[in-house]
């Protein structure tokens, strides 16, 4: 049963075909076949894919070896594998790529009992060869799920990375970021042991950037690109084209910062945002625009957001109607 996952469809382009995300060219840079019940070997043809920058396969059937090949896609950043049926020994020119930096998460069953995969550099198993239990080492996706509990994740944290947890806490509540399931949890997680940022506590920016992963973690599309992108080595002013300045008859951003990198307009207008608007929006205290039309938006807006001295919010149904409390 293919349905809702990856459909083949020969009146319309492969970019519309599901779990497919392409650029304004149309070429194929994120594909996302998790759990979509693969099985056989990972297909060479897949080498084709020039502009492939993030790849989950994970929780399939797949057998075999992975391709020695793979470095050849070098604009590779997000590379899962995990809970397949692979084996053999993860290719050195990948992990070349993890050491360079240019591949910034890479998973395998290298963290299972069995080991059918021997990896010294994935992400879910390097703890483990550090001398950490595979109970304490959080296989972390770029999207932000983990495979293990949040109870493990302060283990060998450096004091940075503590306060940061602690922070971040302070501000969602132990309620929603111990939800596995939640935005912030997975946005608190991200943060964490994925931002290669690092930033402090007392950061500046802190506040807008977990907002806008919280945000990218409430989007139900595949291709988010549409609206903007979390990059772990990038200032979040930066994760979508022209957001620090709109030049005269270019089209609006999704989201623009001034001069001092503060976020002052937020239009995620029909990027499939599910759920309730995050209190966290509050903190966002230089926002002059704000547009959520066309999303599956619900719940009440929060009353903290009145706190945002200058903006306007655009909504469509079930919100309308509750718009007056402002």
């Amino acid at each position: 049963d293919k349905n809702g996952t990856f459909e083949l469809n020969e009146n319309t382009g492969e970019c519309s075909w599901g779990r497919i995300g392409c650029d304004d060219k149309g070429h194929v840079q994120h594909i996302k076949f998790v759990n979509c019940d693969l099985s056989g070997s990972i297909p060479m043809e897949i080498l084709a894919l020039k502009k492939l920058n993030y790849l989950d396969l994970s929780r399939n059937n797949l057998t075999g070896e992975i391709p020695e090949k793979f470095h050849y896609l070098t604009k590779m950043q997000y590379l899962f594998m995990d809970n397949n049926n692979l084996e053999g020994v993860m290719p050195a020119s990948l992990c070349d790529m993890r050491k360079e930096g240019t591949l910034l998460q890479l998973t395998s069953d290298c963290d299972r009992d069995d080991k059918k995969v021997h990896c010294t550099c994935c992400t879910n198993c390097v703890n483990i060869l550090s001398g950490l239990g595979p109970a304490d080492n959080p296989s972390t996706h770029s999207d932000g799920e983990t495979s293990s509990s949040n109870n493990h994740l302060d283990i060998a944290l450096s004091s940075r990375q503590k306060g940061l947890m602690q922070k971040l806490r302070n501000v969602s509540g132990d309620v929603a970021i111990d939800d596995s399931k939640s935005p912030q949890h997975k946005a608190h997680h991200w943060m964490i042991k994925v931002d290669s940022m690092e930033l402090a506590a007392n950061a500046a920016n802190l506040y807008q950037r977990y907002v806008l992963v919280i945000l990218w973690n409430m989007m139900e599309t595949v291709d988010k690109k549409k609206c903007f992108s979390i990059n772990p080595g990038l200032h979040e002013c930066d994760w979508y084209p022209q957001a620090r300045g709109v030049e005269k008859g270019s089209r609006r951003p999704r989201l623009s910062c001034d001069s001092e990198m503060r976020i002052q307009t937020l239009h995620l207008n029909g990027c499939k945002l599910k759920g309730k608007i995050p209190d966290e929006l509050r903190f966002l205290s230089d926002l002059t625009s704000i547009n959520f039309n066309y999303n599956s938006l619900e719940g009440p807006i929060p009353s903290r957001l009145k706190k945002l001295h200058k903006y306007f919010v655009q909504t469509c149904h079930p919100f309308a109607s509750l718009l007056a409390v402002y």
